[in-house]
């Protein structure tokens, strides 16, 4: 039950619309198959896979992301690698993770990578957003 609520909570987080779900999954990974399009796209435990349409945000902890596809707004990952062989329109956060363009990598704002401990470096935008998220949940 506890599950279900928290999964209810972190929906109303990213948003929802009549035309696109969002893909949220804990402990496992997210897929987003070549024809279909979703709102965003959030893992906590689990790799996200995005071969389709993301017309948010995708964010993962302690999982990696693939792009093959398309997002039209910011990766964010932390404790995991991203992999972009597609186009991401907004920016990818990386914390504890690398990022590695493939041929045919298309980025529309950059990529940020925080491989040093917050307290080495100073707050950053990707652990922020983790936070809020999980002070949302009540985590």
């Amino acid at each position: 039950m506890q599950r279900l609520v928290i999964a209810a909570a972190l929906c109303a987080a990213v948003g929802s619309s009549a035309s696109a779900q969002s893909v949220v999954r804990f402990g496992e990974d997210a897929r987003v198959r070549s024809n279909e399009v979703v709102e965003d796209v959030v893992t906590m435990g689990g790799d996200a896979v995005v071969r389709g349409h993301v017309t948010g945000d995708v964010a993962t902890m302690g999982g990696d992301v693939r792009i093959v596809g398309e997002v039209d707004g910011d990766v964010v990952t932390m404790g995991g690698d991203v992999e972009v062989e597609g186009t991401v329109h907004g920016t990818i956060h990386s914390s504890g993770g690398t990022v590695e363009l493939l041929p045919g990598a298309q980025l529309g704002r950059g990529v940020s990578e925080v491989t040093q401990t917050p307290r080495e470096r100073g707050s950053s935008k990707p652990l922020r957003y983790l936070m809020l998220l999980l002070l949302a949940l009540g985590l």
